[in-house]
């Protein structure tokens, strides 16, 4: 990468002294078709840039920044076998070559390659332990093929060495409900609310997990607390009123489903749940016309 660097700096030094011209005369044919491959790969033009890369590699085989950003083109161009062999040329040589490692692990993502994920993401590890984001890959490719103990383990390492890991600590909330730890799953969510300053999302998941959890009054006062930010969120307004049914606060239940009605009066299955509620706080005269209206009647 020094040479493309060193050469980026006396470009630019070249231009500021008015030498566009002895700039293009100093260039080689390879070094102008890299630099056309970059814009072409940053433009997301893949194919074309392949063949640029391609063409300076004639000129300079072997070249690492040369070698791993055709890597990424190719894999970009649906060829990943060929990447995959880019990228091993530079690893043969220099098998430390963080970079290379780093670019066979977003090949491997690329490709949906879970266990070369969990190859790549190990083998950066191994080179750099504090690497986050091998460290949150490999734990989602241990978690997507079943090995959820291993990816907790990841998971917890992640976020020991990243406290502002937030997506980790979801992803392991995540885990942990799924192999029905509901209250490890809580205990994460709620870490990451506060490592988040309050993230709306991150609030929301924690509200229903604890909706699933039974623990319908924590529930409330987050779904409350994210309609004080959000008023016209619908779903969200209705999960509020399916909770207080469940406290038994058909009354406060009642008063939400009449506020998605004042935004959709149409809305028939809404105003069924709104004339339940009425009847289940024996407002029976209100749910019978709730009713009504529902069939056509006034």
């Amino acid at each position: 990468m020094l040479h493309r660097q060193v050469l980026a700096v006396l470009s630019g030094l070249i231009v500021l002294t008015g030498g566009e011209v002895g700039l293009f005369l100093w260039l080689n044919e390879a070094e102008i078709a890299a630099r056309r491959a970059d814009a072409l790969f940053r433009r997301q033009a893949y194919a074309a840039a392949v063949e640029l890369y391609q063409q300076a590699l004639r000129r300079h085989p072997g070249r690492p920044d040369l070698l791993l950003p055709l890597a990424k083109a190719l894999g970009g161009s649906g060829r990943p076998a060929e990447a995959r062999l880019a990228v091993g040329q530079v690893l043969a040589v220099a098998p430390r070559d963080v970079q290379a490692h780093q670019v066979a692990l977003e090949l491997a993502w690329q490709a949906k390659d879970r266990a070369g994920v969990i190859d790549a993401a190990t083998a950066l590890l191994a080179i750099d332990p504090r690497h986050s984001v091998a460290r949150r890959d490999l734990a989602r490719a241990l978690a997507a093929v079943g090995r959820s103990e291993e990816a907790e383990t990841e998971y917890r390492r992640l976020i020991e060495g990243v406290p502002s890991e937030v997506s980790a600590m979801v992803e392991l909330g995540v885990l942990l409900e799924a192999r029905g730890d509901r209250a490890g799953a809580v205990e994460q969510r709620r870490r990451a609310l506060a490592a988040s300053a309050g993230d709306l999302d991150v609030q929301l998941g924690l509200a229903d997990l604890l909706a699933a959890s039974g623990r319908f009054a924590e529930a409330a006062d987050l779904y409350q607390r994210h309609l004080a930010r959000r008023p016209g969120d619908r779903s969200v307004r209705l999960r509020l009123a399916e909770t207080l049914n469940a406290l038994k606060a058909f009354d406060r239940s009642a008063a939400e489903y009449r506020v998605v009605l004042e935004q959709s009066p149409d809305d028939a299955e809404t105003r069924v749940k709104l004339a339940r509620a009425l009847s289940w706080s024996k407002r029976y005269e209100e749910s019978i016309e709730e009713y009504r209206r529902v069939l056509g009647e006034r």
